[in-house]
């Protein structure tokens, strides 16, 4: 994310000095980062334009060219003086860079899942293509299925039938789908709070009271609605929504525990985040007010 934004500012760099943005550094963009707000839901690929109209919008909100590079500026030298203050021995200095070495690997696991996401939805519009099985409904099959869903021997009545809950038990080797009330049971097990309640609990992650705005993060294209100070509510962080985290002045997630991604950044960014209330996303709407208690881990809307 850090690099793509790095590379982004380069180009904006042209439109600060008065030129046009080259076209054939807009594709190279483009071919590098295409997969960059993709997620498990959707997967799309954003062209030269995509990212032209994107730079032009930051410009008009007049983006700098040096945030990118001053931020890791600051950080490695942060480091570098933790590093002495604590008198960290080499061997554990070996540990830390290791440590950063298997965060790259993380990194780029990650990227090839956000590109294999789009190859995934073309396959299933592909797969609509040619079954006439609406790709809402396709979205319910899982790979071992595709051979059937191309030789249409999934009903459509059995992608509906999940469409209204379903579980996939899943072993190295076996797989279950199951539908029906065992489900509707299971669901409203993990929920264990009523929906028309005014009061959710969870876990503390980090301490703090703050009022403020709901703003319901599902996907990564719900970022573009966070503003500054927005109460960030989403099921579960990922390291690409750090952009909102850090507008948020709380965060409230549906699930994760004390070393989950929300509950590390959050203590991190110094503000209040309660973790596994398990139906925050369904019983908050975008534009509540509410407060968030994370020294008693209570969220009440106002």
């Amino acid at each position: 994310i850090e690099q793509e934004q790095a590379d982004r500012l380069k180009i904006l760099a042209y439109l600060k000095k008065g030129k046009a943005m080259p076209r054939a550094l807009l594709k190279r963009h483009s071919a590098k980062y295409f997969y960059i707000q993709n997620n498990y839901a959707n997967g799309i690929y954003l062209t030269a334009d995509d990212f032209r109209e994107i730079i032009s919008k930051e410009f008009k909100q007049g983006a700098t060219t040096d945030n990118v590079a001053t931020s890791n500026r600051s950080a490695l030298a942060e480091r570098k003086k933790l590093i002495a203050v604590w008198k960290i021995s080499k061997w554990n200095q070996i540990l830390l860079n290791l440590i950063d070495d298997f965060f790259g690997i993380q990194d780029t696991r990650k990227k090839y899942v956000l590109m294999s996401n789009y190859y995934q939805f073309r396959f299933l519009r592909e797969a609509e293509r040619r079954t006439r099985i609406p790709l809402v409904l396709l979205a319910y099959s899982i790979y071992p299925e595709f051979r059937q869903v191309l030789a249409k021997k999934i009903k459509i009545k059995t992608l509906k039938e999940r469409k209204k809950g379903c579980v996939c038990l899943q072993t190295p080797d076996y797989y279950e789908i199951i539908t029906g009330a065992p489900v509707t049971a299971l669901f409203k097990l993990f929920s264990g709070q009523g929906k028309d309640t005014d009061e959710l609990k969870g876990t503390i992650a980090a301490k703090g009271v703050v009022r403020g705005r709901v703003r319901i993060i599902l996907k990564i294209h719900d970022m573009v609605n966070m503003e500054e100070g927005d109460i960030l509510v989403t099921a579960m962080t990922r390291p690409e929504m750090v952009v909102a985290m850090k507008k948020a002045s709380a965060i409230i997630t549906d699930e994760g525990g004390l070393t989950s991604h929300a509950a590390i950044v959050s203590r991190e960014l110094g503000i209040p985040c309660i973790i596994g209330t398990k139906i925050a996303t369904k019983v908050l709407k975008d534009g509540d007010i509410v407060e968030v208690d994370a020294n008693r881990g209570i969220v009440r809307k106002i």
